[in-house]
């Protein structure tokens, strides 16, 4: 199979899902050792789909992530770094992480630390935490910003395991909790492989959606499942 129908059964598979449906025409297969997806997408969801199905499409073990996000706010590098050391400073699940200013050194060994970076609107995450589930919090908060294109996550975590289920429903259970707006909404997230399954209660549509765009920025997570009730539906 050529290069021109590997990348015609990739937009089919994209143009049959609802998320990324609308970005299909927008999304291009550069063939090559490796191959490569670029493109532009509106949402954290559809992003992660379309290297999902693309991975199924396509005949390679590997493909190389191109595809960046088109922020909701526009700032400069400048303040988008700022923002998130801000975020990860006010995040209670990282109390005790040093987070550096530039120029700054890292701090002794085992001590949790994480540096942020900023270029053309990617976020590049760099340190040591405890934890997959804390690396996970932290990249979570830099897509929060909404200015991100894209967060490349090169934090590294002992012990050296590999990321569990379970730390991706910590993570998301962190993002949720910590969230002003969803804070005091009853709402848990079970541990599912790849998925990140909602159950509770929320007070109207718009925390729902809220949560479940916490839940899609939480790395490693492919699938929502939103088994969440409104007390209040939009009429």
């Amino acid at each position: 199979m050529n290069s021109f129908k590997h990348a015609e059964r990739l937009h089919k598979a994209l143009a049959n899902d609802p998320d990324t449906r609308p970005f299909a025409d927008r999304i291009h297969l550069l063939p090559g050792e490796p191959w490569r997806i670029e493109g532009q997408v509106d949402s954290i969801a559809a992003r992660r789909k379309v290297i999902r199905l693309a991975r199924k499409s396509l005949p390679t073990g590997y493909i190389e992530d191109g595809v960046t996000l088109s922020p909701a706010l526009s700032q400069s590098d400048e303040d988008l770094a700022k923002a998130v050391r801000d975020a990860l400073r006010e995040d209670s699940s990282l109390a005790g992480v040093r987070v550096l200013e530039p120029g700054m050194h890292p701090p002794p060994v085992n001590r949790p630390w994480v540096g942020v970076l900023v270029r053309d609107g990617i976020v590049h995450l760099g340190g040591w935490l405890h934890s997959h589930a804390d690396k996970a919090v932290a990249e979570g908060l830099a897509w929060e910003t909404n200015a991100a294109r894209d967060v490349d996550n090169l934090i590294h975590c002992e012990p050296r395991r590999p990321r569990s289920d379970a730390d991706i429903a910590e993570a998301a259970m962190t993002l949720i909790h910590d969230n002003e707006a969803l804070k005091d909404q009853p709402i848990r997230v079970d541990v599912d492989p790849g998925s990140a399954p909602l159950h509770g209660q929320v007070e109207d549509a718009q925390r729902r959606s809220l949560a479940r765009t916490l839940c899609w920025f939480v790395p490693a997570v492919r699938q929502v499942e939103d088994d969440l009730s409104v007390r209040r539906p939009m009429r």
